[in-house]
């Protein structure tokens, strides 16, 4: 099924391309020409063998509960990770689903549709930071915790905020430092919202642009704003004090201008899946699983391969690093061309873990390509390998000495 799905992805490519080929050289045309012939012979062989594997199953005399216990069994001197040519006899683990773990730095726009001055930027950070409340909102009366709460407020390291410059001006130091632009003014806060964001840090530009950390998913991402988003128009709703300078430099906007609060520009997230190997009692050889994926036939969707091991880092994180081409995912925007290639970790127990991924549709769908050459080389003599059982901790300890 793994080699039908690749010859089928291979010939839809093949007609996206040929109707709106991007600029290759001579080179890679040879290269992609060649993968896909290989796919196509891949597909016709397997196609072939599924049909000699059933003549030889019809001709067998032994019942198909024999054949069943024959076939899921490992004994007989057969190991479970010498591949049968027969595929009858060989079933490809199943790998599990992406698993997001967290929003890498989420980057979004405070009240989008306002005006943003190119100077002065969308609001005043030393207002906000002078005028927000902590913690806020303020703890519900009746004792329930609020979706997300505002709980401090910081100084982002090497940025000159009220707290600082209030400080200076009492040791004396002579007059406030200013940003050159204050539309690069930026202040910070730590949040906490529900739902495991226990340690969430959003920083908010003057032009309304925010980056925030510590996010589980996206929702969560889009909670921490409308939290920042809703402490703004309160400050707004304030009357003057005389102390502190109008939050919104461009004056009080039309509410119809506000009712869109957040809007997400980039939420990438981190994630894992596993390729079950275990299952089958093998690992990956990663030296040989380095030389096997730089071969000229990947160079369609792997730009380059790093065996991080063989730098000097512990065995304990025997890994190797794929950098997979972004025009080889077809749910991957092609818009965007900051990022030309997406970073996998890949170890020899068969987790794969991904850096930053825009969505979960593309999440899935680089695990697959991933996924279907390291089976492929999964199944190359010396590259499977037999994974060898842990030994006991007690085995290991050495007694001192008296």
């Amino acid at each position: 099924w793994g080699r039908l799905k690749r010859a089928l992805n291979a010939g839809i490519a093949f007609r996206l391309v040929a109707k709106n080929r991007p600029e290759r050289t001579e080179a890679e045309e040879l290269i992609f020409k060649e993968q896909l012939q290989q796919e196509v012979d891949q597909f016709r062989t397997f196609l072939q063998s599924i049909s000699i594997a059933w003549q030889e199953y019809m001709n067998l005399d032994a019942p198909p509960s024999d054949l069943s216990r024959a076939s899921s069994s490992v004994g007989g001197g057969m190991s479970p990770l010498n591949v049968p040519s027969s595929p009858g006899m060989w079933v490809r683990p199943k790998r599990t689903p992406f698993q997001v773990k967290a929003i890498a730095t989420g980057i979004c726009q405070i009240y989008p549709n306002l005006h943003r001055d190119i100077q002065v930027g969308l609001i005043d950070i030393d207002t906000l930071t002078a005028l927000c409340p902590c913690p806020w909102p303020p703890h519900p009366a009746d004792g329930s915790t609020a979706a997300c709460q505002i709980v401090e407020k910081v100084q982002p390291p090497g940025k000159k905020g009220v707290a600082a410059e209030g400080v200076g001006e009492a040791a004396g130091a002579g007059p406030p430092q200013r940003h050159t632009r204050k539309d690069r003014a930026v202040c910070a806060f730590k949040m906490r919202v529900v739902g495991g964001g226990d340690n969430v840090t959003l920083r908010i530009w003057a032009n309304g642009k925010t980056q925030a950390s510590g996010c589980k998913d996206r929702a969560m991402l889009v909670e921490a704003n409308k939290c920042i988003a809703d402490v703004i128009k309160y400050i707004m709703s304030l009357p003057p004090n005389g102390t502190t300078r109008p939050l919104m430099h461009a004056g009080q906007p039309p509410p119809e201008q506000m009712t869109e609060r957040v809007r997400v520009l980039s939420a990438p997230m981190l994630g894992s899946w596993d390729l079950n190997l275990k299952g089958v009692g093998g690992k990956l050889d990663m030296g040989k699983l380095c030389e096997y994926l730089s071969e000229p036939k990947f160079a369609y969707q792997v730009v380059k391969v790093q065996h991080v091991a063989a730098k000097g880092n512990s065995a304990r994180f025997n890994n190797i690093s794929l950098y997979i081409r972004k025009e080889c995912l077809k749910l991957w925007s092609q818009e965007n061309n900051e990022q030309q290639t997406v970073y996998v970790n890949v170890y020899e127990a068969g987790k794969c873990s991904v850096l930053a991924v825009p969505d979960i549709g593309v999440a899935e769908e680089l695990a697959d390509v991933v996924s279907d050459m390291l089976f492929d080389a999964f199944e190359q003599d010396g590259i499977g390998i037999a994974a060898r059982p842990a030994q006991a901790a007690a085995g290991k300890r050495k007694r001192g000495k008296g």
